[in-house]
């Protein structure tokens, strides 16, 4: 029998602020599995607290927000966890019930870096994560490179 890794306060979890907290637990089991380290935060506002207690360059790996939450809307958290992990760059993914273009606006204008029908699957939010990784890994391109001789 193996022994389970042990916990590293500094490894970057996946945060999960859900609608409630029960009905993720398909997802979260999914996403253990696939060795990833899984936080759900059954109140919301603590959310932004997350990170209370750890090293300043500790970030999450990424947020993912239900649309529908108790005590704040769904956009007012993305906007809060934009303000205050913007300069981290820590990817926000919106799940939502519902398919509607008008939230999908709404919630990249929010700071989401993408949205995600109702019940989201482990595999779509690990290819998010790959996605996101490409794009930091990417060097930036020189302006000259623009610019006609």
């Amino acid at each position: 029998m193996s022994n389970p890794k042990p916990n590293n306060p500094l490894e970057e979890p996946i945060v999960i602020v859900p609608k409630d907290p029960d009905s993720e637990a398909e997802l979260v089991a999914e996403l253990q599995k696939m060795g990833h380290l899984v936080q759900v935060m059954r109140d919301p506002n603590r959310a932004l607290s997350v990170d209370a207690g750890k090293p300043g360059f500790w970030k999450p790996k990424l947020f993912i927000v239900d649309l529908i939450l108790p005590q704040v809307s769904g956009f007012d958290m993305l906007r809060r966890l934009t303000d205050k992990f913007s300069m981290k760059k820590v990817p926000i993914l919106l799940v939502s019930p519902y398919q509607s273009k008008e939230d999908e606006m709404e919630a990249y204008n929010c700071g989401a870096v993408a949205v995600l029908q109702k019940p989201a699957k482990a595999a779509d939010i690990v290819a998010l994560l790959e996605k996101e990784k490409l794009k930091k890994a990417r060097p930036a391109v020189p302006r000259e490179a623009f610019d006609a001789n």
